[in-house]
Order: structure tokens, then C-alpha cells, then sequence
């Protein structure tokens, strides 16, 4: 009988090829969690440490949560800036009640950086952005006929 032992990492890992910049986010980055329209939300605060300039424009990022629903998020940006990007946005497949940590990695093939990420916060909607603005309101000497139209930022509301 012949045993096969096959062990898979989904974790993206560090290889001879990549350059691991540290310190290229202070621990204020944080993440929000929308329920709503079911996103999560990074809002990058760079160091502007030199050597962190080297992750290029085209980039990996992966959202590791502490989460047995959601493991892993992950999103590929070909516009990365590490100055100028100030947020990165993932698209959840299923909802989660609570998060208390988590680990961004941004990779190429030659760069890698990790962030801990340790502030996290939830987002109510702004009811003001519940339904379109092209509302109409019809005014007859009888009846009154409202037709909206929902944005879907608001289903948990």
C-alpha cells in the first residue's frame, strides 16, 4: 500500500526571488467591514520608508483574516501605487459577525511586504445613499405615486 502525502499552503510564501521590504505600513491601517454591500475596506498608511518605493505597480494582496468563514482574500492590482494608494477594497463571498486581526501581504514576484492589522471597524450605511436620485414623486388630484429606486446599500438596514 502506498501512502501519498500531499500538504498545500494557500499562503502566499516568501521565496529566494523576493526582496521582503519591512516597515512599510504604520499600525494604524486599518480595515472597515460594509455588511451591506458585503466589502472589506483597507485604508493603507504608508511609512514612506525608500526602500518600500520598490513594490511595483503591479501587485498581489491578500487579506488573511482570523476568520474560519473567510480565510483568505485576495485581489490583484495593476495600479498600485505604494505613495499614493490609500485603500484596498475586497469583495467578500460570505458575511462574518466579528474580526479582531488581521495580515495584509502585498507580493510581486521579486517584493513582498506584510502588515498586521489590528483596527477594525464596521460601517453603517449613510441613508442618504439608500435609493437613486432619480426618485420621482407624481402628484394627481387623487393619489400620490412614489417610485424609487434602491441603491442596495442599505439591504441591512
Amino acid at each position: 500500500m502506498v501512502l501519498l502525502a500531499l500538504a498545500v499552503n494557500i499562503n502566499q510564501t516568501f521565496n529566494a526571488y523576493q526582496t521582503v521590504r519591512e516597515n512599510c505600513y504604520t499600525d494604524d491601517t486599518a480595515m472597515t467591514y460594509n455588511r451591506n454591500i458585503n466589502q472589506i475596506t483597507v485604508a493603507l498608511r504608508p511609512t514612506l520608508d525608500p526602500a518600500c518605493f520598490a513594490l511595483p505597480r503591479g501587485i498581489e494582496a491578500q487579506l488573511m483574516l482570523k476568520n474560519d468563514k473567510v480565510p483568505i482574500l485576495s485581489r490583484v492590482l495593476t495600479d498600485f501605487s505604494y505613495a499614493n494608494t490609500t485603500e484596498i477594497v475586497f469583495t467578500l463571498a460570505a458575511t462574518f459577525d466579528t474580526e479582531t486581526f488581521a495580515v495584509l501581504t502585498l507580493f510581486s514576484y521579486s517584493e513582498i511586504t506584510q502588515t498586521h492589522i489590528f483596527v477594525f471597524d464596521e460601517q453603517k450605511s449613510a441613508l442618504d445613499q439608500c435609493y437613486a436620485v432619480d426618485s420621482t414623486l407624481e402628484v394627481n388630484a387623487t393619489s400620490l405615486n412614489l417610485t424609487v429606486t434602491p441603491t442596495g446599500l442599505c439591504s441591512q438596514q
